[in-house]
């Protein structure tokens, strides 16, 4: 990604769930500034769990608990807030222990400007992903809330609870997700629903 020429040919640049550290490893500087040029000049960037912790101004996970928690600023700010997790209790690294179904309420209005009709709510795998702290604030910064959590959080969500965010930047759109949407939870024999 550093060296190769993939921005003329990315249709979308997918930073999955993980860990964001090696992120901030291999991209800080110069990939971060290839990232943003790709989504300013008409790229998207889909940040799924660690990849939306990534792509906030500031990442929060498990403060207060030594053995895991990770602060710090980050590079790219496309939420311009605060990402902190994790929003539910129980998370373990390389484990489904505090994997659940959360339901998310979903924000019909934010799709109904390009003609979708979406579901009042669906539930989506998580395990130690985040809320977007005080989203709705950011509005006139271009952040429009897409999804927010229906369940009761164990971290301060500040004003609201923003699980999906959106925001146009320059050409660009990028969406961050707190949990996996991408995945169908209630299929698995791993996570149960709360």
């Amino acid at each position: 990604m550093l060296k190769q020429p993939w921005q003329s040919t990315c249709a979308l640049l997918v930073l999955p769930g993980g860990a964001d550290l090696g992120y901030c490893a291999t991209l800080n500087g110069h990939g971060n500034r290839l990232i943003r040029q790709y989504v300013n000049t008409g790229g998207s960037y889909l940040g799924l769990c660690a990849g939306g912790y990534y792509g906030s101004a500031r990442c929060e996970f498990e403060v207060g608990n030594a053995a895991m928690e990770v602060t710090g600023s980050r590079e790219l700010e496309f939420f311009p807030g605060t990402c902190r997790g994790s929003a539910f209790r129980g998370f373990v690294y390389n484990s489904e222990e505090g994997a659940r179904a959360v339901k998310l309420n979903v924000n019909a209005t934010a799709f109904s400007t390009a003609g979708l009709t979406m579901p009042a709510s669906f539930r989506a795998y998580a395990n130690g992903g985040s809320v977007f702290v005080d989203a709705a604030k950011f509005a006139q910064r271009g952040v429009e809330i897409l999804a927010s959590y229906a369940d009761d959080l164990d971290v301060d969500a500040g004003d609201g609870n923003a699980a999906v965010v959106y925001r146009k930047l320059g050409e660009g759109n990028v969406v961050l997700t707190g949990p996996h949407p991408e995945w169908a939870p209630l299929s698995s024999t791993l996570v149960r629903p709360y």
